[in-house]
């Protein structure tokens, strides 16, 4: 866990996760599953703070498989934290936010020196790294929620209702097939013609 994450690699994170996940499931806060994987059990976990200076401060393809680690880790919950989940919602959207400032609050210091292009673009790459780990995160929670609601989840709250369109072809001496265009309320007229 000193190890600087600037210079991970694509090894040096795969030997992170599996020490991640082997000593926290040697302290209890992970429980393997039967097919692989693993649920937290308890949300302080050991190595997280690192796990976040992976995604925030590692090359592109080490900050993705951290990424994804965060995401396994919080949405795959234990016995303990299932009646929880409400709290870990907003822990973990607290988490994003807060980050989120500390890299606004940085680059809008940084844009009154002229001088310190290649430090906003960094303060920039992190602060998209963590709406990343944000969107892959509601992404999740959206996906595991498998009946139907009355909120829409975010991957369709811009599509509107589904419906489907029947078009008919004028008959002009020849049999022409009506045809089925999937749709939903909000699309355009152009997209359902293209």
């Amino acid at each position: 866990l000193q190890f600087d994450p600037s210079l991970l690699t694509e090894n040096g994170i795969n030997c992170f996760e599996r020490f991640f996940k082997f000593t926290n499931a040697k302290e209890g806060k992970l429980i393997a599953k039967r097919r692989g994987g693993h649920m937290m059990d308890d949300m302080d976990l050991i190595g997280l703070e690192y796990l976040w200076r992976v995604v925030l401060y590692s090359p592109d393809d080490v900050a993705e498989k951290g990424i994804q680690l965060l995401k396994d880790v919080y949405t795959n919950l234990g016995p303990r934290l299932q009646s929880n989940q409400v709290e870990i919602h907003e822990d973990f959207l607290q988490i994003c936010m807060d980050r989120l400032k500390a890299a606004y609050d940085t680059i809008s210091a940084l844009q009154k020196d002229k001088d310190s292009l290649n430090r906003l673009q960094q303060e920039a790459s992190r602060m998209i790294r963590v709406m990343t780990a944000l969107r892959e995160y509601v992404a999740e929670c959206d996906d595991a929620h498998g009946e139907e609601r009355a909120i829409l989840p975010l991957g369709r709250a811009c599509r509107g209702k589904h419906l489907t369109l029947l078009v008919r072809f004028p008959n002009h001496g020849r049999q022409v097939e009506d045809m089925d265009v999937w749709s939903h309320t909000n699309d355009t007229i152009g997209s359902v013609r293209r």
